[in-house]
């Protein structure tokens, strides 16, 4: 029990309706943001297939997003940098929540 509340100690508090700075992306914004209530979710129950579940979801989002959009937009810079920062946001929140799951994961793809 005393690792569950050290855990949640380091969780910040999340606003669910903040605005998302990355317009036409609210969805796959809406569910990186919601990562840290996912992971409160998945202590309380003592259930981490929530987490698994969420990150599956991520991925699936993430993947269609990347298959569907270039990344690197030479004629875009601001486009560019929103889906960089996207990209590396989806990059964090994976590899969090591998380390949560205590799942190894690879330095490079």
């Amino acid at each position: 029990k005393s690792r569950k509340l050290n855990l949640e100690a380091k969780l910040p508090k999340v606003d669910l309706e903040t605005e998302f700075p990355i317009g036409g992306l609210p969805d796959l914004c809406r569910v990186l943001y919601r990562f840290p209530e996912i992971v409160r979710r998945a202590l309380d129950d003592m259930a981490p297939n929530i987490i698994v579940t969420h990150l599956t979801e991520i991925a699936s989002m993430f993947n269609k997003f990347y298959a569907e959009n270039i990344i690197i937009d030479e004629n875009n810079k601001e486009v560019s940098a929103q889906r960089i920062a996207l990209t590396k946001a989806v990059s964090h929140v994976l590899k969090n929540g591998m380390k949560i799951l205590a799942i190894p994961t690879p330095l490079k793809m």
